[in-house]
């Protein structure tokens, strides 16, 4: 799709509204939108006279449309016109605030876009700034070899490429820096896809090798990972040519060489800890050396010995087996021992027990005061022991089945919540009359949750309410033994009353409009006369004075 401007083009339009215009053909001495070419944008203005619309449209041969792509000014307010009916006239034109030119192939571009091609040198001073996006898939800035982007009044910065390397060079004073507000700054291999330095903000600095660290900043220092191989010195200590070992140690003071030995052996062979062992993993630690010991952080049994929280579990020889317990290792039991009863601690006692638990030394259950004190009852204190000693579980039912007192339904009185649910029919049997007082004022009836019909107070008038949509309302009654629907009430906008049979009225029948009779239909007019009419067909009239008019297949009209 490219952006493209001819001549005279102009065409008619009756499109409405504010969607895609639809093109009605070229006016005289202009040609249509297909020279556009199908799927192409152009700038484009609409008129109807009065109205006017300036944009980018997008041109389908298919159809012939032009859609509204982009509006660029209008006379409703820079938005797109909502179209009356009418011919509209729309035509290509250069807007004001689009400065364009024609490239080779004579599509269009903006200035702005910059998306020419300049050769030959550009000259002279830019004051002000130049905004704006390069766009496209193959967008970017070319410089042969050696050719320089240098910054700076005095070219303090140069960035080039010499035909072998590229170069960003600090050639005045001051620093070169890099700085990021994202979160790290990379040196990277673009050849072998890895990271060879990496400087994170506000943290550390890594140096790798082939995309493995192999040197990181800590807070504390430096982490290496690998061999140190080290030409020079160690805080002021030479190394030998083999990198083992420094080539002397010197000493300010008499040192006892056999005696340091010996305590270097000792702390050799001394207790390591080594960190926590989960217990439940069914193994112990692998690699174990005698001395090194493990906390157990989670309790477990391995080669039949169980461990707890707490325990501390140490290796009694080197390469300790990692399934086998005898000989290999050593449990410090710091769980199983008691560690305190009832808050005593050491040497516990009998009376130092009975005090710290309340009781007083030979005590027996048929002491009242201890009785009392353990919150039991006293044969003297029941009235019918015999009955609470045969009191059985089964006598009573759940709290779930609700005969608690502040769960039991009321007997008499009472406020009743929640629903009451039965599972088969249900009877309500009164000795008098069964009131239904409905607060919310409609007492509703429903078939599997489904809402029915209602009876319901509407502004103090019984109502009663059909719920299902169309659903008719029938008065049914038992004659001879079978169901019979007196009457059916259709309870759609047009609806009407259907009587099974005759229907007789005593008194008088008001009715509004035509009163249908079979075929004949009898109307009284604004005036007050009476038309008898037979298949649509008025065959009779009298008016209010009496006059009768009568019409047949063998006389002419006459009046009487």
């Amino acid at each position: 799709m490219a952006l493209v401007i001819k001549d005279r083009v102009k065409e008619s339009s009756t499109t409405t509204g504010t969607g895609t215009y639809t093109l009605a053909g070229a006016e005289a001495g202009h040609q249509t939108f297909s020279a556009i070419g199908d799927g192409n944008t152009t700038y484009y203005a609409a008129t109807d006279g009065t109205y006017w619309e300036v944009g980018i449209g997008t041109y389908t041969a298919s159809g012939t449309t032009l859609a509204r792509t982009t509006i660029l000014s209008s006379s409703n307010s820079n938005n797109a016109v909502d179209w009356t009916a009418g011919e509209k006239l729309i035509f290509v034109t250069q807007p004001s605030s689009k400065a364009a030119f024609l490239d080779a192939s004579n599509n269009a571009g903006n200035i702005g876009d910059i998306i020419a091609t300049l050769t030959g040198n550009v000259t002279g001073n830019l004051t002000g700034n130049v905004t704006g996006n390069a766009t496209g898939s193959s967008s970017k800035v070319d410089a042969a070899d050696n050719v320089k982007s240098t910054w700076g009044n005095s070219d303090d910065l140069e960035i080039f490429h010499n035909g072998s390397n590229s170069y960003i060079t600090d050639t005045g004073q001051g620093k070169l820096i890099f700085s990021s507000n994202g979160t790290a700054v990379d040196v990277y291999d673009n050849a072998n896809g890895h990271t060879m330095a990496q400087f994170t903000n506000n943290s550390g600095v890594t140096l790798a090798y082939q995309g493995t660290t192999k040197i990181a900043t800590t807070s504390s220092g430096i982490s290496v990972t690998g061999n140190v191989t080290v030409s020079g010195t160690v805080d002021g200590r030479d190394i030998l040519t083999d990198g083992t070992k420094l080539d002397l140690v010197s000493v300010t003071q008499a040192v006892d060489l056999d005696q340091m030995e010996t305590d270097i052996a000792a702390l050799a062979n001394g207790m390591v800890y080594k960190g926590d062992w989960d217990a439940s993993s069914g193994s112990f630690p692998s690699g174990a050396q005698t001395g090194w010991f493990y906390y157990v952080s989670v309790a477990g049994t391995v080669s039949g010995v169980a461990f707890h929280v707490g325990d501390n579990i140490v290796a009694t020889t080197d390469n300790a087996s990692t399934s086998v317990y005898a000989n290999n290792w050593s449990k410090h039991d710091n769980t199983d021992a008691v560690q305190s009863v009832v808050g005593l601690t050491g040497s516990v006692t009998k009376s130092g027990l009975l005090t710290a638990i309340n009781v007083e030394d030979g005590a027996d259950v048929t002491d009242t005061t201890n009785v009392t004190a353990a919150g039991a009852l006293m044969d003297s204190e029941v009235t019918n022991l015999a009955q609470v000693k045969a009191f059985d579980t089964t006598d009573y039912a759940t709290a779930a089945q609700g005969t608690l007192a502040t769960n039991a339904l009321p007997k008499a009185g009472g406020t009743m919540t929640g629903n009451i649910a039965h599972a088969g029919n249900f009877t309500i049997d009164a000795g008098g009359d069964i009131s239904l007082d409905a607060d919310g004022g409609d007492v509703r009836f429903k078939d599997g949750g489904i809402h029915i019909g209602s009876l319901y107070n509407s502004s103090n008038n019984f109502s009663i309410y059909s719920a299902v949509n169309n659903a008719d309302m029938l008065l049914q009654g038992n004659d001879g033994g079978s169901t019979i629907t007196a009457l059916t009430l259709d309870m759609s906008n047009a609806g009407r009353a259907t009587f099974n049979e005759n229907v007789i009225v005593t008194g008088n029948i008001a009715a509004t409009g035509s009163v249908a009779l079979g075929d004949w239909t009898i109307t009284e007019d604004a005036g007050g006369k009476l038309s008898f009419a037979h298949s649509g067909t008025v065959k009779m009239t009298v008016d209010d004075t009496g006059t009768i008019a009568v019409a047949n297949d063998v006389l002419t009209d006459e009046t009487f």
